[in-house]
């Protein structure tokens, strides 16, 4: 002005101070003593070990559908999303897994259904890990070694995700009903919302999966929450629980036009 004043800018934010963003505060401290298991790659995200939890959806698309499922993996990977899972049931999902292993910008794996050739089809498309469930593969025994050699040879991490509903035979024979204690496993999946008794056990869980060093992946899906969590929350919630033992969490994705994500 021409009296030598001038009028003070209103204070803003300065560069270095944060903008709220209306996420909930981190915990101070870890809600559980962190269960000692092996580290291992699925693709650039660590799991197991000292590696920092990670947070995994799957996709709600038919696979084959390669612009639709590239689609939803991008929404996961904008939400936060770090590994994300497709289903592999029909050889034109298999087909498909190249492009969809190539343009993800996150570390997909296979999920694999009734074919013990998708397998294969997964780790020669360059799929970062395969979940196999024995219980719905047809002549799955018959092909563990040379899956397990296939595997190995491309350092592609294979996780048994085994459900009560098709559990093998043989173990209902041996042990009655479905059991959550599967010792065999390289990584075990468990979903305390539909485990009997689950709180009762968890000590004994945790045990068994740190005698063999095995991770332990959360999986929750909205149609199994725990009765406690809606009382509390009245709803499905986002929040993350029991993260201490565990080496990754799953979250569904919503099949609304929400997605659900882990904070």
């Amino acid at each position: 002005m021409g009296d030598g004043m001038s009028t003070a800018e209103p204070a803003g934010p300065s560069a270095a101070e944060p903008v709220a963003l209306g996420l909930p505060a981190v915990p101070g401290r870890p809600l559980a003593p962190r269960r000692v298991s092996r580290r291992l790659q699925v693709g650039s995200v660590a799991v197991g070990g000292d590696a920092p939890v990670s947070v995994q959806s799957m996709t709600t698309t038919v696979t084959a559908d390669i612009g639709a499922t590239l689609q939803q993996i991008a929404e996961l990977t904008a939400s936060g999303c770090q590994i994300v899972r497709v289903a592999c049931p029909s050889q034109d999902d298999a087909d498909a897994l190249p492009v969809i292993a190539k343009k993800s910008q996150i570390p997909v794996i296979a999920d694999i259904h009734f074919q013990p050739k998708y397998v294969f089809a997964a780790i020669d498309a360059g799929c970062a890990a395969v979940r196999v469930n024995p219980g719905n593969i047809r002549q799955f025994d018959d092909k563990v070694r040379e899956i397990a050699k296939a595997a190995s040879g491309a350092g592609v991490p294979i996780r048994i995700g085994v459900n009560a509903g098709s559990l093998d035979k043989r173990l209902l024979e041996k042990y009655g009903k479905a059991t959550p204690i599967d010792a065999g496993c390289a990584a075990v999946r468990v979903n305390p919302g539909n485990i009997r008794q689950f709180d009762d056990r968890v000590k004994e869980i945790a045990k068994a999966a740190s005698g063999a060093g095995v991770p332990i992946r959360i999986g929750v899906n909205a149609g199994s929450l725990d009765k406690r969590l809606l009382e509390k929350y009245g709803k499905a919630s986002r929040r993350r629980w029991w993260i201490g033992r565990c080496g990754s969490v799953r979250c569904s994705r919503s099949t609304g036009s929400g997605i659900s994500r882990s904070r």
